[in-house]
């Protein structure tokens, strides 16, 4: 009875200090607080610690550092959160509102701000711009001032608010600026330093969602009214009047799809900064601030000539060019591009060293250091339009004029592709950067080639075809029987493809093949090959459905891939024992032998034909 009430004693005690302690944490935590107790940036090895002061927390900087990129790491009351997440933000630059969530949802807004700490000279301090009512405070970085305004907000309004360092003076005067949609640059100078600053202005985004296809001025002052600056779809401007937009200037910065007018775009676009393509551009006051577009069409119909500059496009992906004139264009910044198609005139891509790809141009004329990687050529007469560029990796032709081989030399070319050669002789065999040559339809052509290439492809000809030169193809030699004299040369080939049966395939100056491609020989001299490392693969019926003696001479093949209507493989034994023999673990699988699927037999399987039995080497019937 004691010890029992000693344990309730115990176990009184026990719940009564359990609750006090619990009661003097809730005087600790009330789930009420929700501030910033500690806030830094981190910038590189550099460590910068904010003073939070009331709502606010305070950079105190010199003016030479760069918080984009900054990271920021922080401390707050137990338990509360805050928005949007600190380490998620990467310009410290600017302003930035954060807000703090106690744990039983109360709010508490702060500000980050950067205060800048000039030198003893020649500073902008502040920078702001006054539209109606309101200031707009301008981020000073190093000499860049950025600052942010409303989407539909008068720059042709807006009044410049300036602090400078003590005895600096500014030129031109902010004051006498009446247009602040394009950027600005100031010379801030004292007696012993001037330093040049840069403005820009941006446009908070107000987006239209989808396609704006007009089909009448009024569609259009009603855009131009709800002061649009992007627009998620395309902008089609051919079902309306011209005049209704032509004239008129709107606030778009970005499309993401495509631009397009009947007629030339007008002043539309004045400042269109991107676009996914624009189609139909006759002139460089239609589009003075596009930096990025996907595909850019220039037209201008008209005989004459003229000079067309695009001041700040940097990157497009592909360019068609069409006029009938003389006009010269010109890039000044463009320093990327990946595709131009049919270019009349002068292209004057001033600061690109590299284009991907020139498609069937009639004339052109580009920077000489520029490389090109492959140019499609309508004929020959292409290439005396060409300056003497760097390199050009390929080169493709409709149809080529022999006496253009050389010039063709000078661009170190890798790669040739000629799809309708004219007769006569096409000497490449000096030719030592070329690794890849092929020709299509060729007719009468007497072509020297170098001692070794990567790839050569002949195909499709007719008439007297001759090869001289060739000794190793390193990787696939594909050809018909117009080109077969190539054979006499080669005796080392990667990978030997024939493109149509009937031939008599000879062999007889190879020392080695990998791989072997023959559709349907009429006979096939093996020379001195014995053995095929890699796959043999027949392809085609007619010429094997009787017998398959031309393969005797074959001991050994990787694979072996064949499709036939041949009715007994008695001629296949040896090479399938001597595969299982070389490839115990696997030689099933290198024997693909099949019928055709249309065809009412079945082709012995690889079991078979190791088995011993001559019944076994026949064709089964299906049922």
């Amino acid at each position: 009875m004691k010890k029992h009430f000693f344990k309730s004693c115990l176990l009184a005690v026990f719940v009564a200090l359990f609750a006090w302690a619990c009661s003097d944490d809730d005087d600790d935590f009330n789930g009420i607080d929700n501030f910033i107790t500690e806030f830094q940036l981190t910038a590189g090895d550099a460590v910068y610690p904010g003073a939070v002061v009331s709502d606010t927390v305070f950079f105190v900087l010199d003016y030479e550092t760069d918080l984009k990129g900054a990271a920021a790491s922080y401390a707050l009351s137990e338990n509360a959160t805050i928005t949007p997440d600190p380490k998620a933000i990467t310009d410290w630059n600017t302003d930035q509102r954060l807000t703090v969530t106690s744990k039983n949802g109360s709010t508490r807004t702060y500000y980050v701000k950067v205060k800048r700490v000039p030198g003893p000279d020649s500073y902008i301090i502040g920078f702001g711009l006054t539209i109606g009512e309101e200031t707009y405070q301008g981020a000073i970085v190093k000499n860049t001032i950025t600052i942010t305004v409303p989407g539909k907000a008068d720059l042709t309004r807006a009044t410049a608010q300036v602090e400078l360092s003590a005895k600096a003076t500014i030129t031109p005067d902010p004051a006498s600026i009446t247009d602040w949609s394009q950027k600005q640059v100031f010379t801030v100078k004292t007696d012993t330093a001037s330093r040049t600053f840069e403005v820009n202005v941006e446009r908070q985004p107000i987006v239209y969602i989808g396609s704006f296809i007009p089909k009448s001025a009024k569609d259009i002052d009603d855009f131009l009214a709800a002061g649009y600056t992007h627009v998620k779809g395309n902008v089609v401007l051919t079902g309306c009047d011209e005049q209704a937009y032509k004239t008129k200037e709107s606030m778009i910065i970005e499309v993401s799809g495509e631009v397009r007018a009947s007629n030339g775009l007008g002043s539309f676009f004045k400042n269109l900064n991107y676009a996914g393509a624009i189609k139909n551009v006759s002139s460089q006051e239609e589009i003075p601030n596009l930096e990025i577009v996907g595909s850019l069409r220039i037209s201008e119909e008209s005989e004459g000539e003229g000079t067309f500059e695009f001041p700040k496009l940097k990157e497009c992906d592909e360019m068609y060019a069409e006029s009938g004139g003389n006009y010269t264009y010109i890039f000044p910044e463009l320093k990327i591009i990946r595709h131009v198609s049919k270019l009349n005139g002068i292209f004057d891509f001033k600061n690109i060293e590299y284009i991907p790809t020139i498609e069937h141009v009639n004339k052109i004329k580009i920077k000489e250091n520029c490389e090109i990687g492959e140019l499609w050529l309508y004929g020959g007469e292409d290439l005396d339009k060409l300056p003497p560029v760097k390199k050009v990796t390929s080169v493709i032709f409709a149809w080529a004029m022999p006496n253009h081989v050389e010039r063709l030399k000078q661009f170190h070319v890798s790669n040739l592709k000629f799809s309708s050669p004219e007769s006569g002789e096409y000497d490449f065999s000096s030719f030592d950067m070329l690794s890849s040559l092929e020709i299509m339809n060729g007719k009468n052509i007497d072509l020297k080639l170098p001692l070794s290439l990567e790839r050569l492809r002949l195909g499709l000809g007719s008439g007297e075809n001759t090869v001289s030169g060739i000794e190793n193809v390193t990787g696939t030699c594909e050809l018909d029987k117009s080109w077969c004299s190539v054979l006499s040369c080669l005796k080392k080939v990667g990978c030997l493809e024939f493109g149509e049966g009937g031939m008599e395939i000879d062999l007889s100056g190879l020392n080695s093949i990998n791989d072997l491609t023959i559709p349907d020989p009429l006979s096939l001299n093996w020379g001195k090959i014995t053995t095929i490392p890699g796959k043999l693969t027949i392809k085609g019926t007619d010429n094997m459905e009787n017998n398959l003696s031309f393969l005797k001479g074959i001991t050994l093949v990787g694979t072996l891939e064949m499709q036939s209507k041949c009715m007994d493989y008695s001629d296949l034994v040896e090479l399938a024992k001597n595969i299982y023999d070389a490839y115990p673990d696997d030689a099933p699988l290198r024997w693909n032998v099949k019928h055709p699927q249309s065809y009412r037999y079945i082709a012995p399987t690889f079991d078979d034909m190791i088995s011993g039995d001559p019944e076994r080497y026949k064709t089964k019937s299906k049922w």
